[in-house]
């Protein structure tokens, strides 16, 4: 079923530019997932800038379990992409607010990392992309209505 036609009736066309934007994150998340899972070790010292030598294990397994939640974010964004495009706006626009409230949770337990951390920059990048694609997304569609009415 294509969910861009316009001759489906009750559903609004979302923009090719959202669902592809969408779905490269996806990717992006099975990479990262990737990373995270299987080049563990790698990716704590030279991507985070983590330091092993006190309680290894357990920041090896947090970054592990967090490349694990990367494929299933992963999995579920290529699958609404593909499959359930009416919700790709909803999806962009619950990206951000899920980083929003992680910052807040964590700040509110005074939670400060000790190493360089630059995977926070493209945490950063990656939530403006979606907060930005979700803000055209809405532009697209009101304008469309507004042309169609």
């Amino acid at each position: 079923m294509n969910q861009n036609s316009a001759s489906q009736p009750g559903v609004n066309a979302i923009p090719t530019f959202a669902w592809v934007i969408l779905a490269s994150l996806g990717a992006i998340d099975f990479v990262r997932g990737f990373l995270h899972t299987f080049m563990v070790e790698h990716s704590a010292q030279k991507i985070a800038g983590m330091n092993l030598e006190q309680a290894a294990g357990n920041q090896l397994m947090l970054l592990g379990a967090f490349g694990i939640s990367n494929f299933l974010t992963g999995a579920i964004y290529l699958a609404v992409a593909f499959q359930a495009r009416q919700l790709v706006p909803p999806v962009l626009a619950i990206i951000p607010l899920s980083y929003l409230l992680g910052f807040i949770g964590l700040r509110l337990n005074q939670v400060h990392p000790e190493a360089a951390f630059p995977g926070r920059y493209f945490m950063l990048s990656y939530a403006i992309v979606c907060a930005a694609t979700w803000a055209l997304c809405l532009i697209w569609q009101r304008r469309r209505c507004t042309s169609e009415a």
